[in-house]
């Protein structure tokens, strides 16, 4: 199942090398709720890349998977992991700045606005 989730970028730890096959990093948004949340999601392997180029503060939207499951830890006891894995990061406050466009000057409008529709 898909879930999409804007914020800030709030922090963002290094990326881990786990095993050969398996690398992840880690980061946390801060929601622009009306009782602003921090979440911890994860992009693993080519998907670090992602991050690259985000950074304290930038507006995002994450585009993630919601991951579990059980395990045995060591004490013998069935335990849940659940993931939110990110596989799509899109900068919202850069997007905005590159639509933006200034209104043209005011010597480009045209000389006959008096000649109404109505």
């Amino acid at each position: 199942m898909t879930y999409e989730i804007q914020g800030t970028m709030y922090s963002k730890k290094a990326k881990q090398q786990v095993t050969e096959k398996f690398a992840k990093q880690e980061f946390i948004i801060l929601t622009q709720d009306q009782y602003p949340q921090h979440i911890a999601l994860q992009c693993v392997n080519d998907k670090c890349d992602l991050l690259k180029g985000i950074g304290k503060d930038d507006l995002i939207k994450v585009t993630f998977n919601l991951n579990g499951k059980p395990f045995t830890n060591k004490q013998g006891v069935e335990v849940v992991m659940t993931n939110l894995n990110a596989y799509k990061i899109e900068s919202l406050s850069k997007g905005t700045e590159q639509q933006t466009t200034p209104p043209p000057p005011a010597a480009d409008l045209p000389s006959d606005t008096d000649d109404l529709p109505f």
